[in-house]
């Protein structure tokens, strides 16, 4: 059973660094979730992964890693 939650208004207080990552020709859905997460954490930061879809983890896993890694 589902139960409620709050959202993702219940991570506001996080106070820590935050890449929000998506790929450039992902769903709107993604692209729509990544908005609601900059509102919450207006200290994040959004990168957007050039010639990847909704799985940049496979097809840009380089500079995905290099991302997350903050090689770039």
């Amino acid at each position: 059973m589902m139960g409620e939650h709050e959202g993702p208004s219940r991570y506001a207080g996080l106070a820590l660094p935050i890449d929000i990552i998506i790929g450039e020709n992902t769903f709107r859905a993604v692209e729509k979730s990544a908005a609601i997460l900059g509102e919450v954490w207006p200290h994040a930061t959004l990168r957007v992964i050039q010639g990847a879809g909704h799985l940049p983890i496979e097809e840009r896993s380089e500079t995905l890693a290099n991302l997350v890694f903050n090689y770039e």
